[in-house]
C-alpha cells in the first residue's frame, strides 16, 4: 500500500449526469484524493460486485466510497481523514443530508459506535465512509458473504465482518455528504435499462 486516499465510485450508464456531479464534488474537496476510480458496471454484475471490482484496484492506504447519485460536501475527506488518524481508527463514517426525502434513521446521528451495537449486532452504517484499505480487504470486502443469511446488502455484511475482525469504527457526528432520494436507485434498474 502507498500513502494516500482513493475514492471509489461505482456507476451505471444511465446515471452519467449524476456521475458528473459526484465527480465534481470529489474534485472540490479541501483534501483532494490521490486517485479516483470510476468503476462502470457494464456487465450488469450489481452493486456489490461492481464496488468490489473498484476496491480491488485500490493501492492507497485509505479508501473512500461514493455512490454515483450522491455528492460530498467540500470538507468530507479532510474531516474523515483527520478523525481516522486522531483515533487510529480503521473506519470513520459521517452522516448525511437527504435531498428529496427524509433521514430514515435520525436517531442514529451523533451516537458513538459503541451505542450502535446492541443485542442484535451493530446498526447499519452509511456506505459513504473512509477506511483503511487493508481493513476492508481483511473483512472480505463488498462481495456477498454466504455465511450470513441477512436480508440487507453487502454494506451490512461488510460491517458485520469488520466487527468480527475487531476493526475500530468511529462516527463523525457531522453531515458531510448528500444522499439523494430520487426514485432511481439501482434496485430493479437492470430490468429497465438498455445495456
Amino acid at each position: 500500500m502507498i500513502p494516500g486516499i482513493t475514492v471509489v465510485i461505482p456507476t451505471v450508464a444511465p446515471r452519467s449526469n449524476m456521475l458528473r456531479e459526484a465527480l465534481r464534488s470529489v474534485a472540490d474537496q479541501t483534501l483532494v484524493p490521490d486517485v479516483i476510480i470510476v468503476q462502470k458496471d457494464t456487465e450488469r454484475v450489481g452493486a456489490a460486485a461492481n464496488r468490489q471490482a473498484g476496491t480491488d484496484r485500490v493501492d492507497t492506504e485509505l479508501v473512500g466510497f461514493l455512490d454515483d447519485d450522491d455528492t460530498l460536501h467540500p470538507q468530507h475527506l479532510e474531516h474523515l481523514r483527520d478523525l481516522l488518524v486522531a483515533e487510529n481508527a480503521d473506519l470513520v463514517f459521517p452522516w448525511f443530508e437527504v435531498q428529496g426525502g427524509t433521514d430514515p434513521f435520525p436517531e442514529c446521528f451523533g451516537r458513538n459506535w459503541q451505542d450502535y451495537v446492541n443485542a442484535h449486532g451493530p446498526y447499519q452504517i452509511p456506505v459513504t465512509f473512509l477506511a483503511r484499505t487493508e481493513a476492508i480487504r481483511a473483512a472480505g470486502g463488498w462481495a456477498p458473504h454466504s455465511d450470513f443469511a441477512h436480508a440487507s446488502g453487502e454494506d451490512w455484511l461488510l460491517t458485520l465482518h469488520l466487527v468480527e475482525q475487531g476493526a475500530k469504527i468511529v462516527h463523525l457526528a457531522e453531515r458531510t455528504w448528500i444522499w439523494r432520494h430520487h426514485g432511481q436507485n439501482s434496485s430493479g434498474l437492470a430490468a429497465r435499462v438498455q445495456w
